[in-house]
């Protein structure tokens, strides 16, 4: 994501081993003021690497996060994220 205010919601994600993807969503401030105030909901991945994050914002974007699942378990956020709602690591 590198504008504002965006909804990304029901979505279902597998890194599916390609070593290539980094995070599930990323968030970037490519020029300033942009990259803030997105939402992820209801969003579920199956990400093989447990260091890679679900959301990760990088430099000054922003988001919010709402019942998001990791299957299995590893990094949830990186960055300036707000979760509203508690989140579900599966192992």
């Amino acid at each position: 994501m590198k504008g504002n205010d965006a909804i990304i919601r029901n979505n279902e994600g597998y890194q599916g081993n390609n070593n290539v993807i980094v995070d599930a969503f990323q968030l970037h401030e490519v020029v300033t003021g942009w990259g803030i105030n997105n939402q992820f909901m209801n969003n579920t991945v199956y990400m093989d690497n447990a260091d890679a994050y679900v959301i990760a914002a990088y430099n000054h974007s922003s988001a919010q996060a709402a019942n998001t699942v990791r299957s299995p378990a590893g990094n949830m956020y990186r960055g300036n994220i707000t979760v509203h709602v508690t989140d579900v690591q599966m192992k």
